[in-house]
C-alpha cells in the first residue's frame, strides 16, 4: 500500500465517520481500553530505576515487510515529540482525575454506541449508505473498522469529560439566564404564535451574459412585482376578507397554508431578519403586519397570541437548558487553564537522552508531574496512542535518511548544528518580527517558552534537514549547460565583471544606561541615521570634485574587510552576493560614477564603480562548478530528495500503532 502524507492522516481521521456492528464493537472496546491504560491515575508510581516492564506491545508499523519494534519507534516519538505533548499529556491525566472526582462516569457502551451514530450519520451521507465504501475509505488510511473505532474512542472519552465538566462548573449568571429565557421564551419572556401569508420572490430567467447590473435589475423588479401584490392582498385583509382563506388561495407555502397559515413554532426574532422582529413585536393581538421581505419573499403576519413566561416561574426551565448547552471553545480553554495551574510538570533530562537500539530505558522517568516520575514507557504509550499515526511518515522519512547517512559515513557535530539552528533563529526573526529579536522572545514568553526551549526543539528537525542536504548534494550532478547558465548568470552574455568599491558607515553603540525607552532608542537611531546619511553624500562630493575614493575609503569606512583595500574585498567583486535593491543600483552604474548613499539593515553605503573587467568562462569555470556542487539546497529541493528516496516504500500499520 501507498504511503499517506502525515497531514492527509491527520485529516481524513477526523472525516472518517460511519457505522459498526456488534462483535467488532466489543473488541473496540478493548482496544480502547488499552489507549486509555498508560495515563490512568492509578498507575502514576515511581518507574525511575524500576527494573521491571510490562511486556512490550506487538510492532507498531512495517516497512516494506520489516517490523518496526514498538521499542524503537516509542523512543523516537518521545524524544522527537515529547518536549511539545507534556501538557497535552499531563492535561488528560488532570481531566480524568477532575471527572473522577466529581464523580463523572463514562460507560463504554454509551461511547460506542454515539460512535455508531456517527458513523452511521457518516455512511449515509457521504457514502449514500454504503457502508463498503466508508470501509474503502478507512483502508486509504490504512485502518480498518476496529482500530477506527479504538481511536474514535480516546478522542471521544476526552470530548465527554471536558463538556461534563464544563456544564458541571458553569456559572448561572443572571446575564446567561437572562439570553437563554429570551432566546426560548421571546424577548421579555413573550411567547408569540403567528400565522403568515407568505408570496415567494422568484426571479425571470436571466438571458446568457448578463451584467452584474442587470441580475440586480431583474431581481429588484421581481420583488416589486410580488410586493404590488402582498399590498393588494393586505388591502383585502382591511376590508374585511378572511385571513386563513386568503392564506389558502395565495400562500406559496403550502406546509403553514395547511394551518391556515400557523407556523408550528414560537415567533423568535432571532430567526428572522431584523426588520420582521422589530415590526411583529408591535403588532397588536389579531392584527396584522404590512408585507415583510424575509426568508425569501413576502410575508404578511398575523399575531394569534402572546403568552407571558415571567423568568421566575420558568426558571428551573431555564437553568437546566443553561447547564446541558454544549462546551464553547472558550469555556473549554478556561477549563483546560484551570486544571493545568494546579499541575506542577518537571521535566528531566532523561526526555532527549538519544537511545540506541540495545538501550531503550523505557523505565526511566522523563518528566514528573505533581512530583510523581511518568516513565518513558507510560509516556510513550501515550503518544502512539495520540500521535502515533500520523508522525510515522516522519519517523520513515527520518530513519531511511539516517540509515543513508550512515552507510555515506555522513555525521553532524553539535557546532555544525547549533550554527544552522542560529543562522534558521536569524531568518526567522528577520522575516517575521522585522529583525526585532526582542519582539521574538515575546511571542516564546507567551507560550511559556525560551530560546533554549526553541532551540533544543530545533535540535532534531535541523539534524534532519542537515543531513538530507548532505546526501543531495553528494548525488548532485552538475552539467556543463548548467556551469554555462551561471556563468550569463552571475556575468552577463559578454562575461562582464563589475569592479566595485565602496565606504560602510554604521550607527554607533549607545552608551550604556542612555536610552532607557524606546522612545529614546527610535529617536537616537532616527539622529544617527541621518547623521550617517549626511556625512556620506559629503563624502561623495568629494569624491565627484576628484578626491580619490580609495583614499577616502581606508580613512572613513567602518568595515575592516574592505577599508585597508581601498573600499574594495578580496578577489572579484560578487554581485550576486548582495541583495537585489544593491545589485539594481550597481549595475546603473557607468565606470567612475558614484551612486548616491543608500541604507540598508541600520548600514549605509557609498558605492563607486572604478571599472568593468572581463571574466572569461574558463577562468571561473572551475569555481562556478564547485559553488553549483556544495550550493546549499532550497527547502523544495530536500523535501522533493526526501520524497524520492522514501515514496516506493509500503508502510503498514499494526496492530501495535493501536494499542492491540
Amino acid at each position: 500500500m501507498c504511503r499517506v502524507p502525515a497531514m492527509v492522516l491527520e485529516f481524513c481521521a477526523i472525516l472518517a465517520l460511519g457505522r459498526y456492528e456488534g462483535c467488532m464493537r466489543f473488541l473496540a472496546t478493548l482496544l480502547a481500553l488499552a489507549l486509555a491504560a498508560p495515563v490512568a491515575p492509578a498507575q502514576d508510581a515511581p518507574a525511575a530505576s524500576t527494573p521491571h516492564q510490562t511486556p512490550s506491545p506487538p510492532a507498531p508499523l512495517a516497512i516494506d515487510g520489516e517490523q518496526i519494534a514498538w521499542e524503537e519507534y516509542a523512543a523516537w516519538l518521545v524524544r522527537f515529540r515529547g518536549a511539545e505533548n507534556i501538557t497535552a499529556f499531563a492535561l488528560r491525566r488532570a481531566l480524568e482525575r477532575k471527572a473522577a472526582a466529581e464523580r463523572i462516569h463514562l460507560r463504554e457502551e454509551n461511547l460506542v454506541a454515539l460512535i455508531d451514530s456517527q458513523v452511521a450519520e457518516r455512511v449515509a451521507v457521504a457514502f449514500d449508505g454504503q457502508r463498503e465504501r466508508w470501509i474503502a475509505e478507512l483502508a486509504l488510511q490504512q485502518l480498518d473498522p476496529a482500530s477506527y473505532y479504538a481511536t474514535r474512542l480516546e478522542e471521544l472519552r476526552l470530548e465527554q469529560w471536558t463538556e461534563a465538566l464544563v456544564q458541571k462548573q458553569r456559572t448561572l449568571d443572571r446575564a446567561s439566564l437572562l439570553r437563554v429565557w429570551e432566546r426560548e421564551y421571546g424577548p421579555g419572556g413573550e411567547q408569540i404564535m403567528v400565522s403568515r401569508l407568505f408570496l415567494e420572490v422568484v426571479l425571470s430567467s436571466q438571458p446568457p451574459g448578463a451584467t452584474r447590473d442587470e441580475v440586480l435589475e431583474l431581481g429588484r423588479v421581481a420583488r416589486a412585482r410580488v410586493l404590488e401584490k402582498a399590498n393588494a392582498l393586505l388591502a383585502q385583509l382591511s376590508a374585511g376578507a378572511d385571513f386563513a382563506e386568503l392564506v389558502k388561495t395565495e400562500s406559496d407555502d403550502p406546509e403553514s397554508a395547511a394551518r391556515g397559515g400557523l407556523l408550528d413554532e414560537p415567533f423568535l426574532p432571532e430567526n428572522w431578519p431584523g426588520i420582521v422582529g422589530g415590526d411583529l413585536t408591535s403588532v397588536p393581538m389579531g392584527q396584522v403586519s404590512k408585507p415583510l421581505y424575509a426568508r425569501g419573499g413576502y410575508n404578511i403576519f398575523r399575531i394569534e397570541s402572546r403568552t407571558a413566561h415571567p423568568l421566575e416561574e420558568v426558571r428551573a426551565e431555564v437553568e437546566a437548558l443553561l447547564r446541558a448547552e454544549s462546551a464553547s471553545a472558550a469555556e473549554s480553554e478556561a477549563l483546560n487553564t484551570r486544571l493545568l495551574a494546579e499541575v506542577s510538570i518537571e521535566v528531566h533530562a532523561e526526555l532527549e537522552r538519544p537511545l540506541s537500539a540495545s538501550d531503550r530505558r523505557l523505565g526511566r522517568a522523563v518528566f514528573s508531574l505533581d512530583g510523581v516520575p511518568v516513565s518513558r514507557e507510560k509516556f510513550a504509550r501515550y503518544l502512539v496512542a495520540a500521535r502515533g499515526r500520523s508522525l510515522a511518515p516522519a519517523f520513515v522519512d527520518r530513519r531511511v535518511i539516517d540509515a543513508l547517512a550512515n552507510a555515506a559515513g555522513l555525521s553532524l557535530s553539535s557546532v555544525e548544528i547549533d550554527t544552522r539552528i542560529s543562522a534558521d533563529t536569524d531568518r526567522l526573526v528577520e522575516i517575521f518580527h522585522q529583525g526585532d529579536r526582542a519582539e521574538w522572545l515575546s511571542g516564546l514568553a507567551a507560550r511559556g517558552e525560551t530560546e533554549a526551549d526553541f532551540r533544543r526543539k530545533s535540535h532534531l528537525r535541523v539534524a534532519h534537514t542537515l543531513l538530507a542536504e548532505r546526501l543531495l548534494i553528494l548525488e548532485r550532478e552538475v552539467t556543463p549547460a548548467q556551469v554555462q547558465a551561471a556563468w550569463r548568470l552571475r556575468y552577463g552574455e559578454d562575461g562582464q565583471s563589475l569592479d566595485v568599491r565602496f565606504i560602510l558607515r554604521m550607527i554607533p553603540t549607545p552608551p550604556e544606561g542612555q536610552l532607557t525607552t524606546e522612545e529614546q532608542l527610535a529617536a537616537y537611531i532616527k539622529d544617527e541615521s541621518a547623521k550617517a546619511l549626511n556625512f556620506l553624500a559629503k563624502l561623495r562630493r568629494r569624491a565627484l570634485d576628484g578626491e580619490d575614493f580609495s583614499a577616502l575609503a581606508r580613512a572613513f569606512s567602518m568595515d575592516p574587510t574592505t577599508r585597508d583595500l581601498g573600499g574594495r574585498g578580496p578577489g572579484r567583486f560578487r554581485l550576486h552576493t548582495w541583495s537585489q535593491e544593491i545589485q539594481d543600483i550597481l549595475t546603473g552604474l557607468s565606470p567612475g560614477a558614484v551612486a548616491e548613499p543608500f541604507a540598508q539593515n541600520s548600514q549605509f553605503f557609498l558605492f563607486e564603480c572604478a571599472g568593468i573587467q572581463l571574466v572569461p568562462f574558463e577562468e571561473v569555470r572551475d569555481e562556478l562548478r564547485l559553488t553549483l556542487e556544495t550550493a546549499r539546497p532550497s527547502q523544495v529541493e530536500v523535501a522533493g530528495f526526501v520524497h524520492e528516496k522514501t515514496r516506493h516504500l509500503n508502510i503498514t500499520l499494526l496492530p501495535g500503532m493501536f494499542g492491540g
